[in-house]
């Protein structure tokens, strides 16, 4: 699957164009644990955005940081969030495998 196939098949997931970006975002979060730059590249919401969007979860305890360690995409070291309390565990162990600190 090419990156544009995939583009295509996280916005129809998603209901990008459907739904509020936060909502959006939060809904990723809940199957996924990443980064914002990941975050924003996969739901194609601007990173300003997405930090507002995180601010506002982290300060309604809606979403974690589940470790830092390097962002796949940019390589630098980057907070991992998650909007599900379940997905905790299971991302300290892929971190942990890869090599990440929590």
């Amino acid at each position: 699957m090419n990156k544009i196939q995939y583009t295509k098949q996280l916005v129809k997931k998603y209901h990008r164009f459907s739904k509020p970006e936060e909502v959006v975002f939060f809904e990723y979060l809940q199957e996924n644990v990443c980064t914002a730059t990941m975050a924003s590249e996969a739901l194609h919401i601007p990173q300003k955005h997405i930090t507002r969007y995180k601010a506002r979860l982290q300060r309604d305890n809606k979403l974690w940081i589940v470790a830092i360690a390097p962002c796949y995409l940019t390589g630098i070291t980057a907070q991992w969030l998650t909007t599900n309390p379940s997905l905790i565990t299971m991302a300290e162990r892929q971190l942990m495998q890869k090599g990440g600190n929590l």
